[in-house]
C-alpha cells in the first residue's frame, strides 16, 4: 500500500509539473507574438524661401479634435468608423508634433523671420500670431490622406484686422503602410506652410480707411 500511495504522489507530481511547464511555454508564446509598438515622426519638407521683413512669428498651440488626440495613429478609412491600431503610434503628443514641425516648415520659407511656438521656450512679443485649427488629418474613406484646417494670422502691433483662411488639402494615399501615411501627413503639413508663409510674406492686410469725419454742433 505505502508502495503504490508513494507511485500515486510520484505521478500526479509528475503530471503538475508538467502542466506548469506547458502553462510557462503556451505564455512565452503568448507574450512573443505581440509585436512591439513602432513610433512614427512627422517631419520637415524643404520649401521655397519667400522675401519677408525681419518678423518674430509666434504658433499658437494647435487645436485638434478628440479622436485624432491620442497616441494611436488613427484611420478613417471606413465611413462613421474610426480605426486605432495599437502597435502604430505617434512618438511624441500630436498636438505637440504638429506646432513643431510646422513651425520648423514656416522657418524654412520665411529665412528672414524667427519663427517659435507658444509652448517652447522662447518667448518675445510676435510681429505675426498664427492660430491653427486642424478639424481633419488622417487617412479618410475616400482613399485619400486628408488636412482640413482654419488658420488665423494676427499682426497684433498694428490695426490690421485678423486674416481668417479655411484650407482643405488631399493626396490619394500611395499604399496601406502606416510609414506610408506618415509621409503623405509630412507632405500635407508642408503645403499648409507654404499657403501660411505666403500670408505672412505679403504683410498686414491695410486697414480700411477711416469713416469721413461728422462735426457736432455744440449743444444750445
Amino acid at each position: 500500500m505505502k508502495l503504490a500511495s508513494a507511485n500515486a504522489r510520484r505521478f500526479s507530481t509528475g503530471w503538475l509539473a508538467v502542466g506548469w511547464l506547458a502553462a510557462a511555454w503556451l505564455g512565452s508564446v503568448g507574450c512573443g507574438s505581440s509585436p512591439e509598438p513602432q513610433f512614427y515622426t512627422l517631419v520637415p519638407r524643404a520649401g521655397s524661401e519667400l522675401p519677408s521683413a525681419p518678423l518674430q512669428v509666434e504658433l499658437r498651440r494647435p487645436g485638434l479634435p478628440g479622436y485624432l488626440d491620442r497616441p494611436q495613429i488613427v484611420r478613417h478609412e471606413v465611413s462613421e468608423k474610426l480605426e486605432f491600431s495599437a502597435n502604430a503610434r505617434w512618438g511624441a503628443p500630436l498636438q505637440d508634433m504638429v506646432g513643431s514641425i510646422l513651425a520648423e516648415d514656416l522657418a524654412r520659407r520665411l529665412p528672414g523671420s524667427s519663427v517659435f511656438t507658444e509652448a517652447g521656450a522662447i518667448s518675445a512679443a510676435p510681429d505675426a500670431l498664427i492660430e491653427l485649427d486642424l478639424q481633419r488629418f488622417e487617412l479618410t474613406d475616400k482613399g485619400a490622406v486628408e488636412l482640413i484646417a482654419q488658420v488665423a494670422v494676427h499682426w497684433p502691433k498694428t490695426s490690421a484686422a485678423p486674416r481668417l483662411d479655411r484650407y482643405a488639402l488631399s493626396s490619394p494615399a500611395r499604399g496601406v503602410s502606416t510609414a506610408q501615411l506618415v509621409t503623405q501627413m509630412s507632405g500635407l503639413l508642408a503645403e499648409l506652410a507654404d499657403s501660411i508663409a505666403r500670408s505672412i510674406s505679403a504683410g498686414p492686410p491695410e486697414a480700411a480707411p477711416a469713416g469721413p469725419s461728422v462735426e457736432r454742433a455744440p449743444a444750445q
